[in-house]
């Protein structure tokens, strides 16, 4: 049965595979989808105000949104340092699927990205073993910092946690 696995382990797609089905599965808790299914946390309505007003103002009102009106007195939207609206993994599924909907599908992706750019990083460093590779990516993605900021509702730190291995990745690319 271990040199089967092995032997299965050799094709990159069955791993990547595997590591996607194994984060769909983590973040299969938070995929409900609908306005009655809230994220969690204490800073969700928050962060998932930033989509909302993307949302409104380019699809219900035909402009880009320059200002905040909702926070005070208002707020420039487009100097907002919390604004991730710039990273097309997040825009887009905010467009497309609305802004509650979107935004969960947006941390799916980025779950996603952080193991597959993990993975990408142990290749990069030589790792050979297929189950470590996989290991080290679902340890990298189920880790304790990214699955308590998320509970917290900060999930701009799992935004930028799935970046990066990807920086670390080029790093070594560009060095070589």
């Amino acid at each position: 049965a271990v040199r089967a696995f092995r032997a299965a382990m050799r094709y990159p797609a069955l791993e990547l595979a595997v590591l996607f089905a194994a984060i769909l599965a983590y973040c299969s808790i938070f995929l409900k989808f609908g306005v009655d299914w809230r994220l969690p946390g204490n800073e969700t309505e928050l962060f998932q105000s930033f989509g909302l007003i993307w949302y409104q103002s380019l699809v219900e009102g035909g402009q880009f949104p320059l200002w905040n009106p909702f926070i005070r007195s208002g707020l420039p939207f487009v100097a907002d340092p919390m604004l991730y609206i710039y990273n097309p993994l997040i825009s887009l599924p905010i467009l497309i699927w609305g802004p509650w909907d979107g935004f969960k599908l947006a941390l799916l992706a980025h779950f996603l990205l952080a193991g597959w750019g993990m993975w990408q990083l142990c290749q990069t460093l030589g790792i050979r073993t297929p189950a470590v590779r996989l290991w080290v990516s679902l340890l990298f993605v189920f880790a304790g910092q990214p699955a308590a900021r998320f509970f917290q509702g900060e999930y701009l730190f799992v935004f930028g946690f799935a970046w990066i291995p990807w920086i670390v990745h080029n790093l070594f690319q560009v060095a070589r």
